[in-house]
């Protein structure tokens, strides 16, 4: 038997055995007494929901506090299978026996729907003999993990969260973390037969982990298949709406602005400080085709201030899952290749440790796509013909066909995606040579000249723009010098900012996104 399934198999045994068996028994001997001394409770509304509030409350925080048992302390709450490490985070910030707690709650709950016995005379027994144990664990705890405990201990109560939380400890696990990772990472492993090549060294942060970025469902993909939570950063774009923001803070992740990032450079540092994984991608953004875009120098600065030790991940297959410009999800196969470490990447040089990120992240593998529409706006990223230059584009017929209606060239989309990437090349190098035809008409009342923006009344200047950023594949904010910047929702946002950045005279990476001139 694996020591995964060993696992597995331990911890349905020990939830029969203390959340079933042990229960019931104490069920029965309250039964008992209750038979003997003509107890009885009569049939109240206010007394038996209140009973279910606390099982159900009893539960969550076990589930809750085993999760952050298993994911934070790489173990779990039963003797064959200790915690390897101290438990600081989610309910342990709080309390010291969570488990505890939740588990009194929970035949609390029992006791108030089942017999006046056990809410009496069992239950406070238990109790006694719960907290005659804690005082046994306590001297294992500090034997096991000495002075860190003994401080852990000093700061936080046992049971009752009278005191402030405890500091310098990970706090990204929290209750919506459970679902991501008991049920989402279950769904991605099965349906996209996900799994990790290669081993992690470090099995707790505080480190950073680098990857390249194939599609929105790749933080996702890189928390189920190294099973510990990760604080991704995040563009400030999917904090504007006020479900969405309360969604990703839960999660952990840390919000930056376009163009400014200082908060977020301040909250990089701090989590990193008290023990968090942080998870960036270089490349800011997602990739168009599948392949890995050459990043800003100063997302290389950023990383090497940061001062801590950094595991580079390579995602295989996830392009093909949901392209940039799709909004189809196609079902493949997705690996998370572990590709490279660094230590002390302080010690090397800006160029050194650009050099390292870019061979380790790039070179990403294709899957094949086994059902969905391929073709469905592929215009958005066709917009101009990859032979004849038609800037009209592409038109989409079935499920994977595309042509052009100027040269009649029609092109199918096999199950790898494969000439997805070489068309778009042909493209931007068909772009290069030729230039563009001026003026560029674009939906929603937008049109390129030679010198100015045009959007519906409003004119700017093409030298007043200082970074040109797509948020999603329909939204470009544009940076205005000495005015911020604006955004703008439009179906062709790659377009515009392709078109702005040749009237630039920018001449490579015109992929890189933001884009700052």
């Amino acid at each position: 038997m694996s020591k995964r399934h060993s696992i597995v198999f331990d911890a349905i045994f020990s939830i029969i055995v203390f959340w079933i068996l042990l229960p019931l028994f104490i069920s029965i001997i309250s039964t008992v007494i209750d038979i003997h001394f003509e107890l009885s409770w009569d049939f109240n509304h206010l007394r038996i929901s209140i009973g279910a509030v606390l099982i159900i409350a009893g539960t969550y925080i076990a589930v809750w506090a085993a999760n952050t048992m298993y994911y934070m302390g790489k173990g779990l709450p039963l003797f064959c299978h200790p915690p390897k490490y101290l438990v600081k985070s989610g309910p342990y910030s709080f309390v010291r026996h969570p488990l505890y707690i939740a588990f009194f709650l929970y035949l609390c709950g029992l006791g108030l729907i089942l017999s006046p016995s056990m809410s009496y005379i069992v239950n406070p027994i238990f109790l006694l003999l719960l907290m005659l144990y804690t005082i046994r664990e306590q001297r294992s705890l500090c034997k096991k993990f000495g002075r860190e405990y003994i401080d852990y201990r000093n700061s936080v109560p046992a049971v009752i969260p009278l005191k402030s939380k405890v500091t310098r400890a990970p706090d990204m696990v929290n209750p919506i973390i459970i679902f991501l990772y008991l049920v989402v990472s279950l769904i991605l492993r099965k349906i996209f037969h996900l799994k990790l090549e290669g081993k992690l060294d470090k099995d707790r942060g505080p480190y950073i982990i680098l990857s390249n970025h194939q599609c929105y469902l790749d933080p996702l993909f890189i928390v189920a298949a190294v099973c510990m939570p990760v604080r991704f950063i995040t563009t400030g774009k999917m904090f504007e709406n006020p479900v969405l923001k309360k969604f990703f803070l839960s999660l952990g992740c840390i919000p930056i602005k376009r163009g400014s990032g200082i908060k977020s450079i301040i909250k990089t540092k701090k989590a990193l400080k008290n023990g968090d994984i942080i998870g960036i991608f270089p490349e800011a953004s997602r990739t168009w085709d599948g392949n890995f875009v050459n990043f800003d120098m100063r997302v290389v600065k950023f990383i090497k201030s940061l001062g801590y030790a950094i595991t580079l991940l390579r995602i295989d297959g996830a392009h093909n899952v949901l392209p940039r410009w799709s909004k189809v999800i196609h079902r493949t196969d997705v690996t998370v290749k572990v590709t490279g470490k660094i230590e002390n990447p302080e010690n090397l040089s800006e160029k050194e440790l650009k050099s390292i990120m870019e061979e380790s992240l790039s070179g990403s593998k294709r899957s094949s796509a086994r059902w969905g529409i391929f073709n469905k706006y592929i215009e958005r990223m066709f917009w101009m013909c990859p032979k004849c230059g038609n800037s009209n584009g592409v038109n989409r017929k079935g499920k994977r066909r595309f042509y052009c209606d100027r040269c009649e060239r029609e092109w199918y989309i096999d199950n790898r995606m494969k000439i997805v990437p070489l068309l778009y090349k042909k493209m931007k190098e068909k772009i290069l040579t030729y230039g563009i035809a001026l003026p560029v008409k674009i939906k929603n009342h937008i049109t390129l000249y030679k010198d100015t923006l045009s959007i519906g009344e409003k004119s700017i200047s093409i030298g007043d723009i200082t970074f040109l950023s797509i948020d999603g594949f329909n939204f470009i904010q544009i940076g205005i010098k000495g005015k911020g910047s604006i955004g703008i929702k439009t179906y062709d946002a790659l377009k515009l900012k392709v078109c702005i950045e040749i009237l630039r005279g920018v001449r490579e990476n015109i992929d890189r996104d933001p884009f700052r001139f």
